[in-house]
């Protein structure tokens, strides 16, 4: 997986994003009912797993902040797959079992994609800081206090 992320802020604006993809292989552990799992999953098609994100925040003063977000999720490519799992009894690492998996399933073209429009007011409490961001998604107003 390759990754990439940055971040600017001059005067009252904030530019940020990440970018990231994963192209053909996968590991993966997982620790259950005391054992581990530990997957290899090699992708003959290459699958290719790509997100992106970036937004803008403008600070308008020291209580009011808006922003803009977009995140977009892509998948494209066929799927066949070869996974070896070795598993194992916790603390051990001796493997006592293995399952080995095939899988084909038909080509992908995946576009998911988010829009964030967001506010958020600070205002003090007795000394501590309070936050309230108000977040507009598709017809949808979601309000948070923290």
């Amino acid at each position: 997986m390759e990754n990439l992320a940055f971040n600017y802020r001059v005067n009252k604006i904030n530019v940020f994003g990440t970018y990231n993809h994963t192209l053909g292989y996968y590991n993966d552990r997982q620790l259950k009912n005391g054992k581990s799992y530990d997957s290899y999953m090699i992708d003959v098609d290459k699958l290719q797993k790509m997100a992106a994100q970036t937004g803008v925040d403008y600070f308008i003063d020291e209580k009011n902040t808006v922003g803009f977000f977009v995140n977009g999720n892509f998948i494209f490519g066929g799927g066949l797959t070869n996974t070896a799992t070795a598993i194992a009894t916790i603390p051990h690492t001796t493997i006592e079992e293995s399952l080995d998996a095939v899988n084909d399933y038909y080509g992908q073209n995946t576009k998911r994609y988010n829009f964030n429009l967001n506010y958020k007011y600070t205002f003090k409490i007795k000394s501590k800081k309070k936050y309230c961001f108000v977040t507009y998604l598709k017809k949808l107003v979601y309000l948070q206090y923290i």
